[in-house]
């Protein structure tokens, strides 16, 4: 694993939209170093903001066997309802986007590029999950 605050090392800022990334990079650091799930619990809020590892510390199965780093893990996301990713995007998202660029000139490619970007990003996961056609 490598050291807390390093280049390199997984981190974990306090904002709800982060925790899914985090906690995965966290995940492969430590499967990589094959860390028991005893040690996973033990440090993974070495790796975040201060109220956010004191939060994690007061969670059930954080000092208590069995060690279960995936209910350890969940116990986590539960604190982060706006992590859930099957709410991420709306129909209404992508209307907003259309709108805001409704009235735009787009006179460079660049300018296009980007609102296309945009677009895909919201458009292929509400497609993905059937919700727009």
């Amino acid at each position: 694993m490598p050291v807390q605050r390093t280049k390199g090392a997984p981190k974990f800022d306090g904002k709800p939209g982060n925790i899914l990334d985090f906690l995965d990079e966290f995940e492969t650091h430590a499967r990589k170093a094959r860390l028991p799930q005893q040690q996973m619990i033990q440090i993974v809020g070495k790796y975040a903001d201060k109220p956010s590892r004191e939060l994690w510390e007061q969670l059930p199965g954080f000092t208590e066997e069995p060690w279960d780093w995936a209910a350890y893990r969940a116990s986590i996301l539960d604190l982060y309802p706006q992590s859930d990713q099957s709410k991420k995007f709306a129909i209404s998202d992508l209307l907003k986007l259309v709108h805001k660029y409704h009235k735009k000139p787009m006179k460079e490619l660049s300018h296009f590029s980007k609102y296309d970007r945009k677009f895909k990003r919201i458009s292929l996961w509400l497609r993905s999950r059937n919700r727009i056609a």
